[in-house]
């Protein structure tokens, strides 16, 4: 349902910004059959680009090594889990008013055009044809407003013996099956009724067909002046159907206008293409994700909520699900990790530009242990990125990882870090991941950490209120005497969630330091804190 709304809302704006580039450059120019064939096409493509999606470039971001394990802070009394199911149920009915409002107004638009539909054709079908040069000609006794639709003209039996130049323009207008785009348009008032520009350039469709009619009912020998004066006898009191293309056309005096109109220079048909970069830019606007979604989409990649009910297993499921997670070379990812750093190789151009930073990926571990489907998530240079990838597929195989006793496919988010050799004195830290021995908190790894951090986060009441949650990326040395210090915000989401993270990171208590050649040295660690409602 979310979807159907967010398609309807992109296919409104594309429409609304191609058909106001029509009304505001196109609109009084002479190519009436281009103007319609580029105006119907350009329609119904508006339609179609939101299935089309263009992704900003990933912002690039210089970080240090981050361990696989993710911190989620997830509230668990009974108050914070019932707002936070009551948040959701709020969503999903604004969700289901919204499309319900919808619903009701594309059955309503859908009706009034059968409604409009139904009349016509018994007006049609109730007087016997007579075939005109291809067309059906149904003439009638009473004096009504002649109009055309599909093969069919139904026309006054005055009008037909005293003006044959009204006979000659309906059957223009059914020789350019004007009558086709009218009903094609039905789909977009019915999806976009409550656009008024759409309303507006329906219009605006109509009086291109009266263009085109016109011009052609000229070509065919018509003297102008008094086809101009019968326009102006017919259009008073005219009444037409809505679907119809009618000779008693409203807007008079702009039909006569354009008939005086010196034709347009052919060059400005190329005025279209402006178009072309106004559309896409639209498009790079709608499928640029802001960075809490970014944030949002990672964080529920990466860390699974707490629940009751285990979700359904499809193709593959993240490693944080798996009952047995896929072993590499008989150990953890942190063997895949000193198994990746040992073959990447750093691009020589790389290197000259200086350019370094966090490549992450995603691959799936296959139910037979195969590595595939290995994608960049976040990039940082085409470079590094092509380096990463490479170095993942060739992967050896894994043990695969099991789910209620059997083999399955899991899926892995993995950082990638070309760090260049620092030449800085002043900075002794190593990354973590080139540590002989990394530190250890509390007689564990960086899980056990993980869980202290879980336990020490308050959620400042403020973000919870209005419901801001989002990934807090830190860096912090692990001394050589096992303490803690230089704690920075690399990536915050807000100044409170920001400070948190800061103050219980900062109070954490000594760790056991990390070695390196045999000797306790500082280890710099990269670590998310997630807050998630």
């Amino acid at each position: 349902m979310n979807g159907l709304i967010l398609y309807i809302i992109k296919s409104t704006l594309y429409t609304a910004v191609f058909q106001s580039f029509y009304l505001l450059v196109m609109r009084k120019t002479t190519f009436f059959r281009l103007n319609r064939v580029v105006f119907i096409t350009g329609t119904f493509l508006c339609m179609f680009l939101p299935f089309i999606n263009i992704e900003m470039p990933a912002e690039t971001m210089t970080v240090t090594p981050m361990e696989m394990i993710e911190a989620a802070i997830i509230s668990d009394s009974p108050a914070e889990t019932t707002a936070a199911i009551e948040h959701e149920v709020q969503t999903n009915w604004t969700g289901l008013v919204m499309f319900s409002i919808f619903l009701v107004g594309a059955v309503i638009s859908l009706c009034v055009t059968t409604i409009s539909y139904i009349r016509m054709s018994r007006m049609i079908r109730s007087v016997r044809p007579v075939e005109v040069n291809g067309t059906e000609v149904r003439i009638v006794d009473a004096e009504i407003p002649s109009f055309s639709w599909g093969r069919h003209i139904v026309i006054g039996r005055k009008d037909m013996e005293e003006n044959p130049s009204i006979m000659t323009h309906e059957q223009m207008h059914v020789r350019c099956r004007h009558s086709f785009d009218l009903m094609a348009y039905t789909i977009v008032t019915t999806l976009q009724w409550f656009n008024p520009l759409v309303w507006i350039s329906r219009t605006e469709l109509k009086m291109l067909h009266e263009y085109e009619a016109d011009e052609h009912t000229i070509k065919k020998g018509i003297d102008a002046t008094q086809y101009q004066l019968l326009l102006v006898k017919k259009a008073v009191g005219a009444k037409r159907f809505q679907l119809a293309n009618g000779f008693n056309h409203s807007k008079l005096k702009n039909r006569i206008t354009m008939m005086h109109r010196n034709k347009t220079n052919k060059w400005m048909r190329l005025a279209y293409l402006l178009c072309i970069p106004v559309l896409i830019g639209a498009m790079c606007c709608c499928g640029q994700n802001t960075e809490n979604e970014r944030i949002a989409e990672e964080a529920q990649t990466l860390v699974q909520p707490i629940s009751d009910v285990q979700p359904e297993i499809t193709e593959a499921i993240s490693f944080h699900l798996a009952d047995v997670r896929p072993t590499f070379q008989g150990g953890d990812e942190n063997n895949f990790s000193k198994w990746v750093n040992s073959n990447l190789t750093y691009p020589a151009e790389a290197e000259e530009k200086g350019v370094q930073g966090r490549v992450t990926l995603s691959f799936t571990v296959t139910s037979t242990g195969k590595v595939c489907d290995v994608k960049v998530i976040r990039g940082v240079d085409p470079l590094l990125d092509n380096e990463a990838v490479r170095v993942v597929e060739m992967s050896p195989d894994w043990t695969p990882g099991m789910k209620d006793g059997k083999p399955v496919a899991v899926t892995y988010v993995f950082p990638v870090i070309f760090l260049q050799r620092d030449t800085d004195k002043k900075t002794e830290a190593v990354p973590f991941q080139f540590a002989d021995t990394k530190p250890g908190f509390n007689g564990g790894d960086a899980n056990e950490f993980n869980k202290w951090v879980a336990q020490q986060v308050v959620y400042p009441e403020n973000c919870k209120k209005e419901g801001i949650a989002g990934r807090v990326t830190l860096s912090f040395i692990v001394n050589e005497t096992g303490k803690v210090s230089d704690v920075k915000v690399l990536r915050g989401v807000h100044e409170d969630l920001d400070k948190e993270a800061v103050r219980v990171v900062s109070s954490s208590p000594d760790w056991t330091p990390g070695q390196k050649d045999g000797k306790a040295v500082p280890v710099k660690y990269t670590f998310p804190v997630i807050f998630s409602l």
